[in-house]
């Protein structure tokens, strides 16, 4: 069964999965804009809240870096956007599971 945020839980929800964003921070600026990958929290969101899996967020997060930004494919970087699926994945299963907006 679903639970629906309170206005008050989904701006929480929305300012952590900023941080998450910030801290995987792949253009390198978030200590200086805060709203850098404004664009891509509310997606990323949506995927977990679907009961999309740490696959999927992957995806979406490979088409941010290298199609939306222009980053070229590494073995470094590609491990580094699963970590980061994968950590936005636990987060969301942890503190917000069964949610919608």
């Amino acid at each position: 069964m679903r639970r629906k945020l309170s206005t008050e839980e989904s701006l929480r929800r929305y300012i952590e999965g900023r941080k998450l964003w910030n801290a995987f921070d792949p253009i390198g600026v978030a200590d200086a804009v805060d709203d850098e990958y404004e664009f891509y929290i509310t997606p990323s969101l949506r995927l977990v809240s679907e009961g999309k899996g740490v696959e999927e967020v992957e995806a979406y997060v490979q088409w941010v870096v290298h199609d939306r930004m222009g980053f070229d494919r590494t073995e470094e970087g590609d491990e580094a956007n699963h970590a980061f699926a994968k950590k936005f994945v636990e987060w969301y299963l942890a503190s917000w599971p069964g949610t919608e907006v």
